[in-house]
């Protein structure tokens, strides 16, 4: 085995350990929000429920019941978590450690971008210590979310495309074709590696001047595209059974939205009308310079201190006009530009969501050798280049433990809460008569997580939080709620005789309301 290999190797197995033990030592819970869906799907899938959620979380999509299929978000990451679960048991522990796997294997994503741009085999290495140790990439190998396996896969397809161009070989677009068809069953939007790769071929004959593999080229994208096709069809098969539309219902409300709270608007249909009228044009056009500088940000952030090599690697990369490393960057360029087209200027809402900051993440394996690259250029001495590598790893390194340690305890804080709420909800009596207890929540994958259905407050006043109750049979609302119309009953600021006071959460700050009549006055 070839002292190179050898080294990777070492560098996976390091990551895997590590976050095993962070697994195993610091985590209780597998991640708030997001990744708390995809641990409730999970869950579902291995009592027997497919791919359904016993909870509506969001209201851009209506749906008949609080049991449902689930068909807003992609299907792919509650499977893997279902998948550890079924050989690890039901919890975090079994729920998470596939995708401490998944993290430990970035390190091969960035040791092969880095050798394909063409820096040392030590640059190479230090590129995959990187993205094992790197603060985010850390965290979210340790929660049940989309990141880490869209990461891989989305480096994969790059890589894979690249290597298609350099060689002339279909097997390469096969492979990258198979990668995006099952990113996109991650994440939606990595359908867009489909035009970034086509972009990127248009790019490579203007950076050659000179032509370019066309047949092979053509070949190659066609294939790729049949088998992402064919591994997006199963999904969007189910969608149209189920809704008669190839993705979720209301798809098209993205596009339109001007508040995160727009998510909750009941039974609503967002439009460019509703938009105008929310929002100006000066309001509009101020929210996506908002959201490109925001955008901006995360690169800083999510990259920690290795930001800095890494601007000044592409810096570089721009000063000598490298057209053979700039040609391997190409794809990794483009698809980036795409996303940042389609979150902060068409989808801003969507990037203020988070969405952003995973598209960047997964590609930042990919980027990571413009630091290798920056490194080996502006230090010449090997010992020196070498500490210097060792210190960006040892800051980035303490700063993921920290991170995930900080996470968990703001996680831990809050599960004890949800906990105490859980334990009085259970006691309380079947207002409705259905022989299940539904409550209305501002987080309903918390109560979830706990076993107890629920559906999100509307917005945005106490009739449809009514109207609301009525249609899904809810027994309690838990407050406060988030909405400034139904909170204003708890300090005093609103009277409703509809909305009665139930009990106190002890020890916490939660009430147990209930709705006793839809034609009492407000």
């Amino acid at each position: 085995m070839k002292t190179s290999t050898r080294s990777l190797l070492l560098i996976v197995l390091a990551a895997f350990v590590l976050r095993l033990a962070l697994l195993i030592g610091v985590v209780h819970f597998p991640g708030i929000a997001d990744p708390n869906h995809y641990y409730n799907l999970g869950v579902r899938l291995i009592q027997g429920h497919g791919l359904t959620l016993d909870y509506i979380w969001q209201y851009n999509d209506v749906y008949p019941t609080v049991e449902h299929p689930d068909d807003h978000w992609m299907p792919l990451t509650g499977i893997i978590a279902a998948a550890g679960m079924t050989v690890f048991g039901e919890g975090t522990f079994g729920a998470v450690l596939p995708f401490v796997v998944l993290g430990a294997l970035l390190p091969l994503i960035a040791y092969a971008a880095a050798r394909q741009f063409g820096v040392s085999n030590a640059g190479a290495l230090w590129s995959a210590a990187a993205a094992a140790l790197l603060p985010e990439f850390m965290l979210n190998s340790v929660r049940t979310d989309t990141t880490i396996p869209n990461a891989l896969m989305i480096g994969l397809a790059v890589i894979a495309f690249t290597e298609g161009m350099r060689r002339g070989k279909v097997r390469y677009f096969v492979v990258s074709g198979i990668a995006t068809g099952i990113a996109y069953a991650i994440r939606s939007e990595s359908a867009l590696v489909i035009p970034a790769a086509a972009a990127s071929v248009i790019g490579y004959a203007v950076l050659e001047r000179r032509s370019v593999p066309v047949r092979q080229a053509v070949i190659g994208m066609i294939a790729a595209g049949m088998c992402a096709l064919a591994l997006a069809i199963p999904w969007v098969l189910r969608n149209w059974s189920i809704n008669g539309t190839l993705s979720t219902p209301t798809m098209n409300n993205m596009f339109f939205l001007t508040s995160h709270n727009d998510h909750y608007l009941f039974n609503t249909r967002l439009s460019l009308e509703t938009m105008l009228a929310a929002m100006t044009p000066a309001q509009l056009i101020g929210r996506r310079l908002f959201e490109l500088a925001a955008t901006a940000k995360l690169a800083i952030t999510t990259l920690d201190v290795l930001i800095v090599p890494v601007l000044g690697g592409a810096l570089l990369l721009l000063a000598t006009r490298d057209r053979t490393r700039l040609r391997t960057m190409l794809p990794a360029i483009i698809l980036l530009i795409g996303f940042v087209i389609f979150y902060p200027i068409l989808v801003p809402f969507k990037s203020q969501g988070g969405s952003m900051k995973k598209a960047l993440l997964s590609l930042l394996p990919l980027f990571l050798p413009l630091a290798a690259f920056a490194f080996e250029r502006a230090i010449t001495d090997a010992r020196m280049r070498a500490g210097a590598w060792l210190i960006a790893l040892a800051i980035i390194g303490v700063n993921a433990v920290e991170l995930v340690r900080q996470d968990d305890a703001r996680n831990v804080t809050y599960l004890s809460v949800i906990e105490t709420l859980r334990a009085a909800a259970v006691e309380l009596p079947d207002q409705t008569g259905e022989g299940q207890l539904v409550f209305m929540s501002e987080d309903p994958f918390m109560l979830a997580y706990f076993g107890l259905s629920s559906v999100v407050f509307p917005m945005p006043d106490r009739d449809t939080a009514v109207e609301v109750a009525q249609r899904y049979a809810v027994d309690y609302l838990v407050m406060p709620s988030g909405r400034p119309a139904l909170d204003a009953l708890l300090n005093g600021g609103a009277e409703d005789a509809r909305f009665v006071f139930v009990a106190d959460v002890p020890n916490t700050h939660y009430q147990f309301w209930r709705i006793v009549s839809a034609e009492a006055g407000s």
